[in-house]
């Protein structure tokens, strides 16, 4: 209806009314622990469409579907220790360890799908002045992000008289994820890693290395060596190895190796294209022949070794997997068997409690695999003998840790000289596993622990875990079992009121 102004006035019934508010959505409970979702859930779920949803007007809205559920690509486990510093005691105090540990063993690190793409992909190659290959980071074009200088001066037996610096630049893509491991706390290193240090300087590369995960279908993960700085680029320096042919790339001065668990040799991976190369132990340092057979995908229980420490690979069906045996349960079960000391004669306690006195924890021979308790008689460092095989080697605490990356099953055998208990087949695998060097150079070409990383006697790797359990009479119980069901009967019993906890009345100890 228009009025005499010629504006038209609107009806009651062209009156817009304000639509229902909607409301918000209750905010997710964090739950304690998330299991990890395999890719193959989360792609499923990421396959359906929008969702149409009606609203109170009849109309139909469109309603977003709910943000991807978190998905784990995998994790790094390290084997031993992430962090370690030399003893400044070590050469003046006999019996001192050279190396401090300042970690816990077996530090894991998982990487998940980020809410936005950080990944990078290569788009284009030029050639720069050698006296901006310092400060490369200016001579990219406005398209890049990430930027990798390859100089030829370094390149062994070159022929070049004049120096050719190649920069290779980066661009945004947003199908993959990139992740950086490297001993420097800072914002590029998603995972820190601070490695061995022997007084300022590490043995960690402050960038050391990079994976790079495809977001979709089927998840696939591939290691670079090298990870960029703040500047988003990667300065190679003096003492790296490079190469301009047939393509330009190159390889840190520390070197990051790789071995899948169908290669029986270990490689190492170029920073620019991911090559694998055989590698070389050499000064100065030498290219290797090409492995065009394996590339730079890591797959469950590829083992990465960089500066002295070894990681491990672990997928997401991996990870899910539990082992087949607890600790505490364990402990029980060798309390039950009445284990004693052969030369203290008294039970061992294998509960991780610290009320267990000292002369009743357990201790190993792992030259030969006796379990004994404590005797202070017996440690004598390196030279101790057992008393019962004349074995000489180490005496020391038997470590008894699950830890489903290494062994699942239940242990039976001991690790030579560190004292850590595996099952038969985690032994035999670690012992023939062989690690280039771990520390400063130390133990080149052995095979190590995968809990602490001790290098494993070459002879004696480890022996099989013997005890001595002392048979009992039918209804006989040990000390231990006798304290234990005495706490349980307590714990269990219920207390009339007014009478102490813990003690029973007349009518429930059958007294009248």
């Amino acid at each position: 209806m228009e009025t005499r102004s010629g504006k038209r006035k609107l009806n009651q019934s062209d009156k817009k009314t304000p639509g229902p508010v909607p409301k918000a959505s209750p905010k997710r409970k964090s739950a304690k622990k998330s299991p990890v979702i395999p890719p193959s859930d989360v792609a499923e779920k990421q396959s359906e469409a929008e969702v149409l949803i009606p609203d109170s007007d009849g109309k139909q809205e469109i309603q977003e579907p709910p943000a991807p559920e978190p998905l784990s690509y995998g994790r790094l486990v390290v084997l031993g220790y992430s962090n370690c510093f030399v003893n400044p005691n070590f050469e003046r105090v006999p019996g001192q360890k050279k190396w401090v540990l300042n970690s816990d063993p077996n530090d894991k690190y998982e990487l998940t799908r980020q809410l936005q793409p950080t990944g990078i992909r290569r788009i284009k190659e030029r050639t720069i002045r050698a006296e901006d290959e310092l400060h490369s980071h200016r001579s990219r074009s406005a398209v890049s992000s990430h930027s990798i200088c390859v100089s030829s001066r370094n390149e062994p037996h070159s022929q070049l008289r004049t120096t050719r610096t190649t920069l290779i630049e980066y661009g945004p893509d947003a199908n993959t994820d990139l992740f950086q491991v490297g001993r420097m706390p800072t914002t590029m290193n998603q995972f820190v890693v601070p490695g061995y240090w022997n007084a300022q300087e590490g043995m960690m590369s402050r960038y050391a290395f990079r994976i790079q995960c495809e977001r979709a279908a089927p998840f696939r993960c591939h290691i670079f060596a090298a990870g960029f700085d703040e500047n988003r680029s990667i300065f190679l320096g003096p003492h790296a190895l490079k190469w301009e042919s047939p393509k330009s790339d190159a390889m840190t001065t520390s070197g990051i190796r790789i071995k899948h668990p169908s290669m029986p040799f270990w490689a190492e991976v170029s920073a620019v294209h991911g090559e694998l190369f055989s590698a070389e132990e050499s000064y100065p340092r030498q290219r290797g022949k090409p492995i065009p057979q394996h590339d730079n995908m890591i797959v469950d229980g590829t083992l990465i070794h960089t500066g002295g420490i070894l990681m491990m690979w672990q997928s997401p069906e991996s990870m899910n997997q539990t082992a087949t045996w607890a600790v505490d349960e364990y402990a029980e079960e060798l309390i039950d068997q009445h284990i004693q000391c052969p030369v203290n004669l008294h039970t061992i306690d294998f509960r991780r409690r610290s009320d267990v006195e000292p002369i009743r924890k357990p201790y190993v021979f792992p030259a030969c695999g006796h379990v004994h308790s404590y005797e202070a008689q017996l440690d004598r460092g390196e030279q101790s003998q057992c008393t019962l095989c004349r074995a000489e080697g180490a005496y020391v605490p038997l470590g008894i840790s699950c830890e489903p990356a290494i062994s699942k099953e239940k242990p039976s055998h001991v690790f030579n000289p560190c004292g850590h208990a595996v099952s038969e087949s985690a032994a035999r695998r670690w012992s023939e596993l062989r690690v280039p060097y771990i520390a400063e150079w130390e133990h080149r070409d052995s095979a190590i622990c995968p809990f602490c990383a001790s290098a494993l006697d070459g002879d004696v790797p480890y022996s099989k875990l013997v005890f001595q359990a002392v048979p009992l009479n039918p209804g006989q119980r040990t000390s231990l079992q006798l304290r234990r069901s005495s706490r349980n009967s307590r714990s269990s019993t219920p207390s009339t009121p007014g009478t102490p906890s813990g003690l029973k009345t007349p009518e429930a100890s059958g007294d009248t």
